[in-house]
């Protein structure tokens, strides 16, 4: 017996001997590929080069439950099929009885076929999936074995010593009185693939070959801060402010410290290789060596400072936080840094900021059909450039980026409904021509020719158009046609309000702006204020027009007069003209 039961011991791979392991019918089956078995491979010829110094080699843990005459395993079962298949493969042409047998519950012949590997062929593997498996993990050892001994001096009887009497397990055996299924769920119910990241770490915290005790003993200590570290900046990363500085979307790793280990390298998990960041740094030569792993840790450290620096400093924030917002990459962020002062490089900000928008005095021409993605870019740097340095709170990109799905898509609300479907009932036809009145008597400050006023004064021809709307207001009943007939006498007169300019645009996130639809001005005032209410993310700058922050004076509270307009395009031009003319960044 190994242990006993709800206790943990790690025997080697010898004191295996004689065990019979089961896989039960709720487990996965084998899915080891040739990739797999290559690096553990590679791991047990590396650590044979150091054998001689007393170090063991410790498997992944395993659980079991049960005897020494059937052991069911329940966590370990892929590792543990390949250690079976691998002393098979050294044991092939001896007479020595199998280590221990295992046969997986749902594959009747699967101990059998385990246990004779050797004479099996690629057909007879194709009775089902976990077979195929199986031998393909076969024949990746037996082509790495033909591959190392052109390069490497590995015996094969070496490394069979050396995985029977160096190689442990990390085991716990559980008592009867835990159900094995419900144990399994619960341990594989979180449990995630390994990431580019784990793996990375591991190269970073293994030892190394080639120093003496001393060094040993240092490099040992300085792997206990870069752990530390480690921990720090993932920590960090996971702080969804921090997160969303940087990044459109949320993480698709369970660890975040790949992208920063993703950004320095350049390289990308694929289809094709979805460990290339691991690979990158394992294939460096410089990972060899203590001076070579201190080195690259360095290059990373100083890469996530570099980021958390421009998170903290408010400045920074606001200006690389609105670029990598627009879309501008990161590494484009990085290339202006170079060899410059901090106060340059803040300069280069603002000047590349200022050549991914419009200039400031054609801003009032935008249209909301030929130019949206300039008026995206201006409306989002004006809600930015409302937390200045006289705020005391930043812009939340965070809030900006995402919400309960972990995306947000913004869009441009027309601020006065484009009027584009007419209510058909009585009640909401007359608050569309409470909103056709205020146009009328905002437009009344503006230059009508005299030609459209035939003779007689503005006031004259603005009063009696008035006193038909008020006319058709007190009537118990009032058509379409009516509404449209007066319609067309106020876009005679003043000429249509401009619907698609910038000057009656606002940013709001897609499913906001799908709530309001094509409400009327005061009864989208309410809904934005009870979205607000709700905890929904509305930018300080659409809330400001609802509420005519930008009017001067405020007038005709229910309606977006021409007048408002102006004043909101006038803010809009102010507040970016400033910002680019200022000596400093005004955050």
């Amino acid at each position: 017996m190994i242990s006993s039961d709800n206790s943990i011991a790690a025997p080697s791979i010898e004191a295996l001997r004689g065990e019979n392991f089961m896989i039960a019918a709720y487990q996965r089956g084998y899915r080891w590929t040739r990739q797999q078995v290559h690096e553990l491979l590679n791991d047990l010829a590396e650590f044979k080069q150091r054998a001689d110094s007393g170090l063991r080699y410790c498997l992944q843990p395993i659980i079991v439950r049960g005897t020494q005459e059937s052991r069911e395993v329940i966590d370990g079962q892929q590792r543990l099929t390949t250690i079976h298949i691998l002393i098979s493969y050294l044991q092939r042409d001896t007479l020595d009885p199998e280590l221990f047998s295992l046969c997986y519950e749902t594959r009747t012949k699967s101990a059998e076929f385990l246990a004779t590997l050797a004479n099996q062929t690629w057909q007879s593997s194709r009775d089902n999936i976990d077979f195929h498996f199986m031998y393909s993990a076969y024949k990746a050892i037996e082509s790495w074995f033909a591959e190392k001994a052109l390069g490497q001096d590995i015996e094969e009887d070496e490394l069979k010593s050396l995985l029977l009497t160096r190689c442990f397990v990390i085991w716990y055996q559980l008592d009867d009185s835990q159900t094995a299924h419900d144990v399994f769920v619960r341990i594989n119910s979180g449990k995630i693939p390994l990431t580019n990241a784990e793996l990375v770490k591991a190269l970073f915290l293994k030892s190394r070959d080639g120093e003496d005790t001393e060094q040993s003993q240092e490099f040992a200590l300085r792997q206990l801060e870069i752990a530390s570290e480690w921990d720090q900046m993932e920590s960090a990363l996971h702080q969804e402010d921090f997160w969303y500085f940087l990044n459109q979307t949320a993480p698709i790793q369970a660890t975040r410290i790949d992208f920063i280990l993703q950004n320095l390298t350049g390289k990308e998990a694929t289809a094709q290789d979805a460990f290339a960041i691991y690979h990158h740094f394992s294939e460096l030569s410089e990972m060899t060596t203590v001076d070579g792993v201190l080195s690259q840790w360095q290059q990373i450290r100083y890469r996530f400072e570099v980021l958390a620096y421009w998170f903290d400093d408010r400045q920074l924030y606001h200006l690389v936080g609105y670029l990598l917002a627009i879309g501008t990459s990161l590494n484009e962020v990085l290339k202006l840094v170079h060899n410059c002062t901090q106060s340059e490089f803040r300069t280069r900000l603002k000047a590349w900021i200022r050549t991914k928008l419009p200039a400031i005095d054609d801003i009032p021409a935008l249209n909301f059909h030929s130019d949206k993605w300039k008026i995206h870019r201006v409306l989002l740097l004006f809600n930015v450039l409302h937390y200045g340095k006289h705020s005391s709170q930043r812009f939340p990109f965070h809030r900006f980026k995402q919400n309960s799905s972990n995306v947000t898509i913004w869009s441009l609300e027309h601020i006065h409904a484009q009027n584009s479907e007419l209510p058909r009932g009585i009640i909401d036809l007359k608050k569309w021509l409470e909103e056709l009145r205020s146009y009328v008597v905002g437009a009344s400050m503006t230059d009508v020719s005299e030609s459209k006023t035939i003779g007689r004064s503005m006031a004259e021809t603005t009063h009696e158009l008035l006193a038909a709307m008020d006319a058709a207001g007190q009537q118990e009943e009032l058509s379409q046609e009516q509404f449209l007939a007066l319609q067309r006498q106020v876009f005679a007169l003043f000429g249509p309000p401009d619907s698609h300019s910038i000057a009656n645009l606002a940013l709001l996130s897609t499913q906001d702006n799908a709530s309001l639809n094509n409400g009327l001005f005061a009864a989208k005032r309410q809904m934005i204020l009870q979205r607000e209410q709700q905890g929904a993310f509305v930018p300080l700058a659409t809330r400001n027009v609802f509420l005519k922050y930008y009017s001067c004076p405020p007038r005709h509270l229910s309606s977006w007069t021409i007048a408002d307009r102006d004043d909101y395009v006038k803010a809009i031009q102010d507040k970016l003209r400033d910002f680019f003319i200022s000596s400093d960044a005004d955050f």
